[in-house]
């Protein structure tokens, strides 16, 4: 396991986002985090293979940014369902 002391799991659409980010020119990094610093950011998103790239608008009922899905959030999320668009021939 590449992170031993997170519970984050190294999932394939978490993979497909870090390629995407890469692909569009938006910067990654992978760091342990405090619940603070989630509340300090300007945008946060999850990944999994159901929901693909899912905004998140609030941490313990504190706001993310201004409280809607941010526009790195949706240019992931909009390139990853076209991407998926694409493999399944749609």
């Amino acid at each position: 396991m590449p992170y031993p002391n997170s519970v984050v799991l190294p999932g394939v659409t978490r993979q497909v986002a870090f390629e995407l980010a890469a692909r569009e020119g938006i910067p990654t990094q992978t760091t342990s985090i405090h619940v603070t610093q989630l509340l300090d950011a300007d945008e946060v998103f999850l990944t999994n293979s159901i929901m693909g790239v899912m905004p998140v608008c609030r941490v313990e009922r504190s706001a993310i940014g201004d409280d809607k899905p941010g526009p790195t959030t949706r240019r992931l999320s909009k390139a990853y369902a076209e991407l998926i668009a694409a493999k399944c021939g749609r």
